[in-house]
């Protein structure tokens, strides 16, 4: 099999074959995991076993410990994901809000190159009325509602949707419409297939045995109905309670992951699984009373900003191992588009200006990255990832384009050791500054972190497949 050689060439990603004529390009799959945290998937350390099929991906792939979303809400998190481009740039930072018809999606990108094109979803926020079926072939909510708009752009029927979405099960129906598309995609004409699983989402009440895996002598009465709305949920409650909480969230991803490995199967059946560049993320994480609250689109914290990221594709992207370099839902888009072997241009296409990461070297002359976080227009912060020597630090600084000059906005764990644990924190103190010197911009890396993507963190490799 090729080796993929990458490179950086002001701080841009290109990609090529090493000497060798062009081969087809990839198959790309996407998955969206809705509201699943950073620290759950058993690859992060989780003891318990909530993605045994996720976890075979990631042994063959690479897994981004330091992946943050660029929010904490399903919305504006799937459009960075889908254009690499900051809430703040893409311009959708509330229900009111479609994406505009001037940017450019990832599936806009791929059926230009020839990609057959579908998305497949199953949330309210990923419904077409907001501009998530650009350049998508085909584009379907699997779920038994939709969005509807009036005449002001606002949603008429908000209420409603946000109930039947959580008392959903959705998983079954993306699958099969998944799985019948693909038997009819062409053999060997490369396609992009996004899928968005929302079980994970409360309300918490799993399909039996997922209702009961992970602690099956429990004989309370809680439920996990009504989660955001439930009063025995609360900060105070008894922790065999609060644990039946975790219980039943871990129980819906246990069953996700379940469905997940069908798809994967799929692929292989079709001879696909090693040519098709795989991506598997969170769009953000759920708060369990760590900050007295629970849910999400409340603050940005690190149970709500932290996400899973995994890559897998044999032959080009180095397997195997765990990136500790910080990496966000807008490396995604630019990640592909090289692959998919896309030009300079195109592969920093929502990388470049207002949505770069940007690099500096702080006072200790420690490399310090930024990814940024946008709640609403007084709460956008920078997550700032340091490394040296003794190991890699996060914080969170209010960011210099949110006009705020102060406040504690959030803290990110340095690691992830269980919900009711936590590895050591930075905290932001009250004038917004870190423990650290204000960090210098260093010249000439300007956009070097997103431009570059993921595939730059990893290198090339060779490797197998995945069971």
């Amino acid at each position: 099999m090729k080796r993929f050689c990458v490179f950086l060439a002001g701080g841009i990603l290109l990609g090529g074959s090493c000497g060798r004529a062009p081969e087809p390009p990839p198959n790309v799959l996407l998955i969206s995991i809705d509201t699943l945290r950073a620290d759950r998937p058993g690859g992060a350390g989780n003891p318990r076993a909530t993605t045994p099929h996720l976890d075979r991906l990631a042994a063959t792939g690479t897994v981004f410990s330091q992946a943050s979303s660029t929010t904490s809400w399903t919305l504006p998190a799937h459009l960075s994901l889908l254009t690499g481009q900051y809430p703040s740039s893409h311009g959708v930072v509330g229900d009111i809000h479609a994406l505009p018809d001037s940017k450019t999606t990832l599936a806009e990108f791929l059926t230009r190159r020839g990609y057959a094109a579908a998305g497949f979803v199953t949330g309210p926020y990923l419904d077409p009325a907001f501009g998530f079926a650009q350049g998508f072939d085909t584009y379907e909510p699997c779920v038994d509602y939709r969005v509807e708009r009036d005449n002001q752009g606002g949603i008429e029927n908000l209420v409603g949707v946000h109930l039947r979405s959580h008392s959903g099960v959705t998983s079954p129906a993306l699958h099969e419409r998944a799985v019948d598309w693909l038997a009819r995609v062409p053999t060997g004409k490369p396609f992009f297939l996004f899928l968005h699983y929302w079980d994970p989402h409360y309300d918490f009440v799993p399909e039996a045995p997922y209702d009961r895996v992970f602690n099956p002598e429990y004989r309370g009465r809680l439920s996990g109905r009504g989660f955001s709305e439930n009063r025995a949920i609360h900060s105070g409650m008894a922790p065999t309670e609060r644990q039946r909480v975790m219980d039943l969230y871990d129980g819906e991803i246990r069953y996700t992951d379940r469905w997940i490995g069908k798809v994967l199967r799929a692929l292989e059946s079709r001879g696909d699984l090693e040519r098709t560049l795989i991506v598997v993320v969170g769009d953000h994480g759920e708060e369990f009373f760590e900050h007295g609250g629970k849910g999400h689109r409340r603050n940005l914290y690190g149970e709500t900003l932290d996400i899973p990221l995994i890559t897998r594709l044999p032959g080009v992207l180095a397997g195997g191992g765990v990136v500790a370099e910080p990496a966000s839902l807008v490396d995604v888009f630019p990640t592909v588009v090289a692959v998919a072997g896309g030009g300079a241009r195109e592969s920093c296409k929502g990388a470049l200006s207002s949505d770069t990461g940007r690099r500096y070297r702080n006072a200790q002359g420690l490399w310090r990255t930024a990814r940024h976080a946008h709640l609403d227009p007084r709460r956008e912060v920078e997550v700032h990832c340091s490394g040296g020597r003794r190991g890699a630090r996060r914080t969170v600084r209010p960011s210099r384009r949110s006009g705020r000059k102060g406040g504690l906005l959030g803290e990110v764990p340095a690691d992830h050791s269980g919900l009711s644990g936590g590895g050591p924190r930075e905290r932001v103190g009250a004038s917004g500054a870190s423990r650290d010197s204000a960090p210098q911009p260093e010249r000439g890396d300007a956009g070097r972190a997103s431009c570059a993507g993921l595939c730059a963190m990893t290198g090339s490799g060779e490797r197998g497949g995945v069971s």
